[in-house]
């Protein structure tokens, strides 16, 4: 298998979590509004946002050369948000402890 192939196969398996998660997020964004779990529905947002920059990724990695160096620019450039932007190109910020469970300041 071919490392085209297989991001290929990894993307899909991301995309399939993606739509997963996304079709989740609308089931509880029904019952945040009864069980005051608005702090855990935006955890469960931001995770649908970054698995879908994540697939972003990997179709970007797909399209890339193989044998020849990344450019990260084009990697990172269809990530919406800006943490995950940072952390893929190699950037350590403060706002990456959100992802493991920090507080969330809610919207």
């Amino acid at each position: 298998m071919s490392f085209s192939e297989a991001l290929a196969r990894l993307g899909a398996e991301l995309r399939g979590l993606s739509a997963v998660a996304a079709r989740l997020d609308v089931h509880i964004g029904d019952l945040a509004d009864q069980c005051n779990l608005h702090e855990d529905l935006q955890q469960i947002d931001l995770m649908c946002q970054t698995l879908e920059d994540l697939v972003g990724v990997f179709d970007s990695l797909q399209r890339s050369e193989p044998g020849q160096p990344l450019d990260l620019a084009m990697l990172v450039e269809g990530v919406i948000l800006k943490d995950v932007r940072r952390r893929l190109s190699g950037q350590v910020t403060q706002d990456a402890a959100m992802l493991n469970g920090a507080h969330v300041e809610l919207f």
